[in-house]
């Protein structure tokens, strides 16, 4: 996955880093998918 964003501080990155790994855990758990299947997805709803 490549981010694009402004740099940000270190603490920020890390906790942005934690929220993003926990929302994809849930997300594979519930819709049964792979986190690349889920970052396709939700990529075409963003587009």
């Amino acid at each position: 996955m490549q981010r694009h964003r402004k740099k940000v501080p270190i603490v920020d990155e890390r906790y942005f880093d934690i929220a993003e790994n926990r929302l994809y855990s849930e997300l594979e758990l519930v819709l049964g998918k792979n986190r690349n299947e889920i970052y396709e997805l939700i990529k075409s709803y963003c587009e």
